[in-house]
């Protein structure tokens, strides 16, 4: 993951900004090529989903990895209701901020 932009308010102003280039690998460990669909990958804060990056469909071949560039994402903390805006306010107090990703592969 790189970051292109990455703006984080104060403990005292809790908010964030970011936009990132995402890489995934998918490792095919099968001895027939392993196609896959559509597919997309949701980015959560706590809870509150703020992003998701769709990917193309695709193979990979037998027994190899296959490296997949996702242009970018975008996370803004202004889609967070008031609840986990707490929680943020004592994250970014703590200079942690936990995020989590879902993937969704449709095989075909």
């Amino acid at each position: 993951m790189t970051f292109d932009t990455l703006k984080v308010g104060t403990a005292s102003n809790a908010s964030f900004n970011m936009r990132f280039d995402v890489q995934f690998r998918i490792k095919n460990k099968n001895f027939g090529k392993f196609d896959y669909d559509y597919s997309s990958v949701d980015y959560y804060y706590r809870g509150t989903k703020l992003s998701n990056v769709f990917i193309a469909r695709g193979d990979v071949r037998a027994r190899s990895t296959e490296k997949i560039d996702v242009s970018y994402a975008n996370m803004d903390s202004s889609r967070l209701g008031t609840v986990a805006n707490s929680s943020l306010t004592t994250d970014i107090g703590n200079g942690i901020l936990p995020l989590q990703r879902c993937p969704s592969w449709m095989e075909k």
